[in-house]
């Protein structure tokens, strides 16, 4: 309770983070995408996040910050704490999914004695149509 009522007398309570963001992994595709935080109240802010299931901990000067990823999964933040180790709210999960898109082809007619065309077909399977 003394930690509360120190937090509150110092107006740090109101600290609230939300997390956003969205984007996707092509399957072999080095990308990073980026997660946005933003937090109100009196910073700096101490923030968990939760990184597929392992929690690291950030802090930020400003609002809003950046988490970067590099690899699919669901994220979102565990805890935000304000100077004077005053808890605050936090908000937001994030699903970033990797899709995988599977190619087939099949060659018919293939060259022999001097012909000038093939026929190539392709068709692709996964992740969500129309394919570009």
């Amino acid at each position: 309770m003394r930690r509360y009522c120190h937090c509150q007398r110092h107006g740090y309570h109101y600290t609230r983070a939300a997390l956003s963001g969205s984007g996707y992994f092509c399957e072999g595709v080095p990308v990073t995408i980026n997660m946005t935080v933003i937090i109100n109240g009196i910073g700096p802010w101490e923030v968990v996040f939760n990184n597929n299931g392992n929690n690291e901990t950030y802090t930020f000067t400003s609002s809003p910050g950046t988490i970067t990823i590099s690899e699919p999964g669901t994220y979102n933040l565990v805890s935000v704490e304000s100077p004077g180790d005053c808890p605050g709210n936090v908000s937001g999960t994030v699903n970033i999914q990797e899709i995988i898109l599977n190619l087939t082809t099949n060659a018919t007619d293939p060259l022999c004695n001097g012909q000038t065309h093939v026929n190539i077909s392709a068709s692709a399977s996964g992740a969500t149509v129309p394919y570009t």
